[in-house]
């Protein structure tokens, strides 16, 4: 997915309202792509790291965060098709 798409991000996932008799402090949450990305980068870890994948230098890390936001990007597309 280009960055310059206008991506919709869903929306936020888990937000809090707050308030005084609640105790918790108001907070939007972390946008849905986010939640969906964080997930995605989490399975494609555990796959790698399974087959005795490493990364001494960090570039690959850098690979599966971008691939995950690009299966976020996909799964929001496809959420707002209706599929």
């Amino acid at each position: 997915m280009s960055d310059k798409l206008e991506i919709d991000h869903g929306g936020n996932a888990f937000p809090t309202e707050g308030g005084s008799d609640s105790g918790l402090y108001p907070d939007p949450g972390m946008s849905l792509r986010d939640y969906i990305a964080v997930n995605a980068l989490v399975g494609f870890t555990h796959a790698f790291v399974g087959s005795g994948w490493h990364s001494p230098n960090g570039y690959q890390i850098e690979v599966l965060a971008k691939n995950a936001y690009a299966a976020a990007d996909a799964m929001l597309i496809a959420r707002k098709a209706g599929a």
